[in-house]
């Protein structure tokens, strides 16, 4: 049971989140008391899921705090019970509060001529009431839970005295006595002392003035900074040690005092520590809060490097790119030299062109142009090799910032990742290998040779433990990618299953992210709808963690999900999925090539012909984008035969793009008429075992050649799978032939 959640961090939030993934082998029974503030930090809580219940409090009834005052008061006469009742309206804790004033006051066993006059004196809310019982301590118990208060909800005697070096162990020991005694605080043993609730610690804390708040937060960050390095616990204690400096340094700015010499350096140091500690532990929005928080207390010349570490945690996004952006202007004003100008430049235009799915700005021809001239003038006058490594590194991703990149350019990129891969595996740095591997990668991704790319991942894949979480789930998901892309779909699900592996919620939601996207994606095409869906709720929750403003490289399960709402015909989840795509187009450039997708969820499909078909190859890498049209439109019979189509499909027949040839076939069969085509559609097809399209094809098959047992087998195939839209359109489709014969 975990109390007061609404208070947690968010680590704990996420810890809580994956112990309620449904575990077959464990049963598991938790209960997690929260505010409802709770829902304004995590929206979502427990929505979605077969295995949670909410049950919204709403204030005990009158017998139940009767029976609550009778056990906290067993000598209670009816008219205290009937009293504090009263008084407490519903609110266990205040009732609690209540009786605990009076023993406080009256004794044990109180007179009960003096109870009413007590309870008329007492305040008319709980925290009133909380604070009332604290001023009547004594003043060392009084002095000793402040301290503790300071310390946070649970603390250690021992540490108070080196908060107050006036007081002794034996007088704290003492207080600590007289608190338990007075239920107020309750012991957790190892030492350890916490407060009953938190509400006490709030209200002892908000005794302390501002002032003295600072100077107890330093006090308290030195003494857990010489624990932590006493006992080898810097990574275990870091970011509390980092709470209480930040603490002290900003409440010494907001009282225009100048907090102590070292005091922001310790603060910055600590931060960064947790971030580090964090980061590890792929909790990378966490590690980011922190780096940002060092931000702001470090002083100029530390800012360069704090930034450079902060786009390296965000890895991608709009957030990445702002960091590396700082970081090189920063060392430029700073004149940290060209190996510290090369190095954050190179990892900016890394980070725009490698993680482009997670950008919401485009970067415009002539600034790319120059950014990549100004890393080659730069490559000519380091000393440094790893600047050096990731200047080469930026050249060979470069070209895949276009949308369409020129062939010289991927030539370019071709020699450049070469070299740049030589130079990693000479510096013997794994996550820089991996990312060089990777533009190896993306180069036969630019000509979709989906098999190479394939192949590179897997070689990413068996650097295993050397290269970080981040790598790691890249390759993992470069590898589901292209399995759906060729069409191998039961390999590719299991292969998004094995990304996620492990990892719980909140760690590299990002990445999560994608790799739900990929297997909501191919669960579609499988027809395991009911598994889809949950897929895509989990792919939902992991984008909002992961705090990516534009996160498109998704929108593939997200119009995934949106398809399967509609040809269930749920237009209310529907509306839902539309929303979610409509948000990420509306944070993006218009000039970002994925913003035509905005025609196929707003149903304005004229478009769809000349972006998706015509112009399919400005997709070259997003080619599962095109089989989403494609499907679209034969869906709806949309469009007339066109010239495209046939390039398309020899396009994709040489490289084994079945994803996108099946459903090419499919649609130029439906307008030519054309039994052959779609005869090697169906085939495609069940090759893939996409039991949606097997069935679609059979009605379209049955429908051109008048077979009417394949059209009824086919409407119950559909059913099966929850295909309700296109079971409907085939009835309709087959009545209407049939009232077309019988004219």
């Amino acid at each position: 049971m975990i109390e007061d959640l609404h208070w947690s961090s968010d680590s704990l939030l996420d810890l809580v989140e994956s112990m309620l993934q449904p575990r077959a082998d464990l049963p598991i029974l938790m209960i997690a008391l929260a505010r409802p503030e709770l829902l304004d930090r995590r929206p979502s809580w427990g929505g979605g899921r077969r295995n949670a219940v909410s049950i919204a409090l709403d204030p005990l009834p009158s017998q139940a705090v009767a029976e609550l005052v009778a056990d906290l008061l067993p000598d209670a006469t009816p008219e205290i019970v009937d009293a504090v009742v009263e008084r407490a309206e519903g609110n266990p804790f205040y009732a609690g509060e209540i009786v605990r004033s009076l023993i406080d006051r009256l004794g044990a066993v109180p007179d009960p001529a003096a109870v009413p006059a007590a309870i008329a004196s007492l305040p008319d809310n709980v925290q009133a009431t909380v604070l009332a019982r604290l001023d009547a301590l004594d003043p060392m118990a009084r002095r000793v839970v402040q301290l503790g208060a300071v310390m946070g909800r649970t603390f250690e005697p021992r540490a108070l005295p080196a908060l107050e070096p006036s007081l002794t162990g034996a007088q704290v020991d003492g207080a600590v006595e007289a608190l338990l005694d007075r239920d107020l605080i309750r012991s957790t043993g190892r030492g350890l002392q916490t407060f009953r609730h938190i509400l006490i610690r709030e209200v002892a804390y908000g005794t302390l003035p501002r002032s003295e708040r600072a100077r107890l937060h330093a006090a308290a960050g030195s003494w857990l900074e010489s624990e932590a390095v006493a006992t080898g616990r810097e990574d275990e204690l870091a970011e509390l040690v980092a709470f209480h400096f930040r603490e002290a340094s900003v409440l010494a700015t907001l009282l225009a005092e100048a907090p102590l010499p070292d005091l922001p350096d310790r603060a910055v140091r600590w931060l960064r520590r947790a971030a580090e500690v964090a980061n590890a532990g792929a909790a990378t929005v966490e590690a980011a809060r922190h780096l940002e928080a060092a931000v702001e207390l470090a002083p100029r010349e530390a800012l360069p490097d704090l930034y450079e570490r902060l786009g390296v945690v965000w890895v991608g996004g709009d957030q990445a790119v702002e960091a590396f952006e700082h970081a090189s202007a920063l060392g430029r004003e700073l004149g940290l030299g060209s190996d510290q100008h090369l190095a954050t430049l190179a990892q900016e235009m890394i980070v725009r062109s490698r993680w482009a799915g997670s950008i919401g700005s485009q970067m415009s021809e002539p600034d790319r142009h120059g950014r990549l001239d100004e890393i080659r003038r730069l490559l000519g006058v380091v000393t440094v090799e790893r600047a050096r490594a990731l200047g080469t590194l930026a050249l060979g991703f470069g070209a895949f910032i276009a949308d369409r990149p020129a062939a010289e350019d991927v030539a370019i990129a071709a020699d450049a990742s070469a070299r740049a891969l030589e130079m990693a595996r000479a510096l013997d740095d794994p996550d820089l290998i991996s990312a060089c591997l990777d533009a190896v990668g993306a180069v036969a991704m630019a000509d979709d040779r989906w098999e190479e790319t394939r192949e590179v991942a897997q070689q990413r894949l068996v650097l295993g433990s050397r290269i970080s979480t981040s790598e790691r789930l890249d390759a993992a998901i470069v590898n589901t990618w292209s399995l759906t892309i060729l069409g191998r779909l039961s390999e590719a699900e299991l292969a998004a299953v094995q990304a996620k592996a492990g990892l719980v919620s909140g760690q590299a939601p990002a990445w999560v992210a994608g790799a739900s996207s990929w297997r909501t994606t191919v669960l579609f095409y499988l027809g395991r709808w009911d598994d889809a869906t949950a897929e895509a709720a989990r792919m939902e929750r992991a984008l909002a963690e992961s705090e990516i403003r534009a996160p498109w490289y998704a929108l593939n399960g997200i119009l995934s999900a949106w398809s399967i709402a509609r040809a269930r015909g749920d237009a209310v989840e529907a509306d839902r999925w539309r929303v979610v795509a409509t948000a990420i187009f509306e944070r993006s450039d218009s000039t970002i090539r994925t913003q035509r997708l905005r025609a196929l969820v707003d149903g304005e499909f004229d478009s769809l012909e000349r972006d998706f078909v015509d112009e399919f190859l400005v997709f070259t890498g997003r080619l599962d984008h095109v089989a989403l049209v494609l499907a679209a439109l034969a869906d709806r019979r949309l469009g007339t035969e066109s010239r495209s189509l046939g390039e398309m499909i020899a396009y994709a027949d040489e490289r084994s793009i079945l994803l996108v040839s099946s459903q090419a076939r499919r649609l130029r069969g439906l307008r030519r008429h054309d039994e052959g085509d779609l005869r090697d559609a169906l085939a495609a097809f069940e090759g893939m075992e996409a039991r949606p399209f097997i069935a679609r094809t059979k009605s379209e098959i049955g429908l051109l050649t008048g077979d009417s047992a394949l059209i009824e087998g086919a409407i119950s195939e559909l059913e099966a799978v929850g295909d309700l839209e296109h079971a409907t359109r085939v009835v309709a489709e087959q009545r209407a032939a049939k009232t077309a014969l019988a004219r």
